[in-house]
């Protein structure tokens, strides 16, 4: 008993929980043919998460595997039901790989593993993330904000949703609107966003790169409507991690 509360205040525990939470709930909005169909995804990306892993940096400890299935469950999510078994390799494969390729000299990982696989697929296989996974904002809301604080993360929550609506109210004229508040991307707020080795730990740097997050997105959306504008943003300012110090 003591060794399941142990686990369940672990992190990456509660996020795994939550990934699994989410995908329960949108397997139930799937037809019943592509819900087998999407149990094989889910499988596969893990197990393609987990064994790149060990490809990658060999024996690894068990927070290593947990993170990876972290990265292979989000992609399972975001990805089209029933996509190319060969496309899901890619994207997980290059998502693990730019943990051990793409690092600072410090040896922590510049970019955002999921967010790099993803963009690389959609870039190299013209595949538009599908975000079927985001099945229930209130499920990310409450899971996801009692995750986040915890792990003091929420100012990146609220810099990004308030910049982002600054952002888009300005590359689109003035107009104010409900669609501006991104409810579709919570899954990205909430999950990708605020990955904790990628983002700073003190809140003012959290308000800093929340804000240039959403600021990028906004453009990058503004100028490429249907190419991951959030990713891109991400990715962006994954490279200015070392100049937001943080814990």
């Amino acid at each position: 008993m003591k060794r399941l509360l142990k686990n369940l205040k672990n992190m990456k525990v509660q996020i795994l929980i939550l990934l699994g939470i989410l995908f329960l709930t949108a397997l139930f909005h799937q037809p019943a043919l592509t819900q087998s169909t999407l149990w094989i995804q889910l499988a596969s990306s893990i197990t393609i998460a987990i064994l790149a892993e060990f490809a990658f940096f060999g024996a690894v400890k068990s927070s290593s595997i947990q993170s990876a299935t972290i990265t292979g469950a989000i992609v399972a999510l975001l990805l089209a039901p029933g996509i190319d078994l060969k496309i899901l390799w890619f994207t997980v494969s290059a998502a693990i790989a730019s943990k051990a390729l793409l690092h600072f000299p410090s040896g922590r990982h510049i970019f955002n593993p999921a967010a790099t696989g993803l963009l690389l697929t959609t870039c190299f296989f013209s595949n538009r993330i599908n975000w079927w996974g985001f099945s229930n904002p209130y499920i990310i809301i409450v899971l996801g904000g009692f995750i986040l604080f915890n792990l003091n993360r929420l100012a990146l929550v609220f810099s990004y949703i308030l910049f982002r609506c600054l952002g888009v109210l300005v590359f689109s004229n003035g107009i104010l609107s409900i669609d501006m508040f991104m409810l579709h991307n919570l899954f990205f707020i909430f999950i990708m966003l605020v990955e904790p080795m990628t983002t700073p730990y003190k809140r003012v740097k959290q308000w800093q790169f929340g804000g240039g997050t959403a600021l990028l997105a906004s453009l990058f959306f503004s100028v490429t409507p249907s190419f991951g504008g959030d990713l891109m943003a991400l990715l962006s300012m994954n490279l200015l991690r070392p100049v937001l110090r943080g814990k």
